[in-house]
């Protein structure tokens, strides 16, 4: 764990010397501050935007809060194949984040594959929650039929899929001898 602390920091500084401190000040207070008007909109779809299309702001960081520390330890602890990492990692970065745009659901595509190719699909359960995954990170309606959508429940589909995409990888992609 201190290596992957240590890789993250050095990453870390390297891009700030490559973009520079005036360029990283300038995302932090332009950027991210920019961000707010699109917290709970239709095709954002972090666990921010879905909180705050339910209920307010507020909440959304309640939501965010509530999925660190629920998502990053048993992250933390628990992934120890590299498929883990990668497939959780996607799904926990797409949850945490601000902004998870539809097209940045194209990152899950891979991670899906991953999932898939450790499956058993002769067993229908696995087949079903395959489908299951690729239909609900998959379902773009809330965008393309946003006017005749009622539910906010229904229109954030692929925030559940990201939370089932996490949940599948921490339990079935576990590495020989690891426990979930």
């Amino acid at each position: 764990m201190a290596a992957g602390i240590f890789t993250v920091g050095l990453i870390g500084l390297i891009s700030l010397l490559v973009i520079g401190w005036g360029n990283a000040v300038d995302f932090v207070t332009q950027v991210l501050g920019a961000s707010r008007r699109w917290y709970g909109t239709l095709g954002n779809y972090s666990l921010l935007s879905f909180g705050t299309a339910l209920v307010g702001t507020w909440f959304g960081w309640v939501l965010v809060a509530v999925g660190a520390v629920l998502l990053v330890p048993r992250y933390l602890v628990g992934a120890n194949s590299p498929e883990q990492v990668w497939v959780a990692g996607t799904a926990a970065a797409l949850l945490l984040s601000p902004l998870s745009w539809l097209n940045y659901l194209i990152l899950a595509i891979p991670a899906l594959v991953v999932l898939a190719s450790r499956l058993d699909l002769r067993i229908a359960r696995d087949r079903w929650l395959l489908l299951l995954l690729v239909a609900s990170l998959g379902f773009w309606g809330p965008v393309v039929l946003a006017a005749e959508l009622p539910s906010v429940l229904v229109s954030f589909v692929p925030t559940y899929g990201l939370i089932g995409l996490f949940v599948v990888a921490m339990r079935r992609l576990a590495g020989e001898g690891a426990q979930t």
